[in-house]
């Protein structure tokens, strides 16, 4: 991203910098109206046209002047210096507001030199080297500008290390690649101020515990309470086969429960995918065909067993998301919002017809045995 300004009518006296952190195009504004400041003179009076609004609103806001709301400004070390060189050189700055891509020549002239810019080494050196009697410190990060929101710079900081390390955790290897927006965008859904009921209070539970592994399945009791739960079979199949994630697609309980489940999974979807898609070509025939593709025709397909075993984590594979993306033809975005809702859904209606009667299977199994173990 490059910066540019010339003189009116004098469009050999110009001037071009290439830009390489915070980029955006009120940076870029903001930077060519600082070096035509530098290049003033004292007690000028300057007019400056750009077609950037949001630049000429961020010069004229009078919270500039004051260091707490300046730093909570995105381009706040060049506003200050701005406001500096304003106050030092005794200007008197008019800023006109052109619309852009009118057909105004001079404004296309800067264009084209901000955009040749981008490949030069010529780049804009922004480091804080003075201050005035408001803002006499600046913070900064490996030497660089912290040109944000302060507080969301160190929120971000703080999100990004943690995830990072989370990711390392042995329990996060995955030989398949993950493709992540889809279960943020699903615990996002029921977070926070999205909680508005002990409904979805719970189901938040639910697919937080399917994501971090705490489901209270059999492995998982026999690590934790080791004493109490000596050997964990199912209760449901009696074929006294260890119970873990895997289990419940192969368990001869739920094969009359996994077509259910597929089929309620894509009744649930196509309204989702009639209004992302907003065709008339997607009827509810051509839609549940599309939903073959990508599921598979019957709940022991394949295609249908790799999705249970990744959504049984909260989590869909970056296969599955390219294959999504290219049958329906959705959009980045609109890919992730289906694909969150494809996984609520498996984790409602897996929770609501096999993990409910599962749970009750094990309560009167557990009574039943300390009633044995009562009366022998």
């Amino acid at each position: 991203m490059g910066a540019a300004f010339c003189v009116n009518n004098e469009p050999a006296l110009s001037a071009q910098a290439n830009l390489s952190l915070w980029p955006s195009s009120t940076r870029s504004e903001l930077v060519a109206i600082l070096m035509a400041l530098l290049t003033g003179p004292m007690n000028a009076k300057i007019k400056i046209y750009t077609d950037s609004q949001n630049a000429i609103h961020m010069i004229n806001n009078q919270n500039n002047k004051l260091s707490r709301k300046l730093l909570k400004q995105s381009n706040s070390l060049i506003l200050l210096k701005i406001n500096i060189l304003l106050q030092e050189k005794k200007m008197d700055l008019v800023l006109m507001k052109v619309k852009g891509h009118s057909g105004d020549a001079m404004n296309e002239m800067v264009d084209k030199l901000a955009k040749n810019v981008c490949s030069s080494n010529s780049y804009f050196n922004n480091r804080f080297n003075y201050g005035n009697k408001i803002v006499r410190y600046f913070p900064t990060f490996k030497q660089i500008p912290i040109e944000y929101n302060l507080r969301r710079f160190i929120k971000t900081l703080m999100n990004t290390r943690v995830a990072a390390e989370w990711s390392m955790l042995k329990t996060n290897g995955h030989e398949t690649q993950i493709a992540w927006n889809i279960t943020w965008n699903l615990i996002h859904r029921y977070k926070g101020f999205n909680c508005i009921s002990s409904k979805k209070h719970w189901h938040l539970i639910f697919i937080v515990k399917l994501f971090t592994k705490l489901l209270p399945i059999g492995t998982t009791l026999i690590q934790q309470k080791p004493d109490i739960y000596k050997d964990f079979a199912c209760l449901r199949c009696n074929t006294n086969k260890e119970e873990n994630r895997f289990h419940f697609i192969e368990c001869d309980a739920n094969k009359d429960l996994w077509p259910i489940i597929k089929s309620r999974i894509q009744d649930d979807l196509v309204p989702i995918i009639q209004k992302l898609s907003n065709s008339p070509e997607n009827t509810f025939k051509v839609i549940r065909e599309k939903l073959n593709q990508l599921l598979g025709l019957q709940y022991d397909d394949n295609k249908f067993i790799d999705f249970c075993s990744l959504a049984l984590k909260a989590k869909i594979s970056n296969k599955l998301s390219t294959i999504s993306k290219q049958t329906f033809g959705f959009s980045e975005l609109k890919n992730i919002l289906f694909l969150a809702s494809l996984l609520d859904s498996f984790i409602i209606h897996f929770k609501e017809l096999i993990w409910l009667p599962r749970c009750n299977a094990t309560i009167a199994g557990k009574k039943e045995k300390e009633l044995e173990e009562k009366i022998n």
